[in-house]
């Protein structure tokens, strides 16, 4: 999967980890309602991961997917289609 930075987008990315899919899913969005809605669960970290994942921020596409290469690269690496639409 290709992925580019889009322009008029912020440069701010939120990454979604998640155990229990294998998702890592990359929102670009600061309006969408996934992040908008993110918060520190027992289960589910913000900035740290917890047992079923955790939310990150990252300032660039490059540097998420540099992450995601490191730590995370057997999960599919994912753009939020809501994000996308916008």
């Amino acid at each position: 999967m290709e992925i580019r930075a889009k322009r008029g987008v912020s440069s701010v990315l939120y990454v979604n980890i998640d155990f229990p899919t294998k998702g890592f899913t990359f929102h670009r969005n600061s309006e969408c309602r996934y992040v908008r809605n993110r918060a520190e669960t027992p289960y589910k970290g913000l900035d740290q991961l917890k047992r079923d994942g955790g939310w990150f921020e990252h300032n660039s596409l490059e540097e998420a997917l540099e992450w995601h290469k490191a730590r995370y690269a057997i999960f599919p690496v994912k753009e939020c289609s809501r994000c996308a639409l916008k």
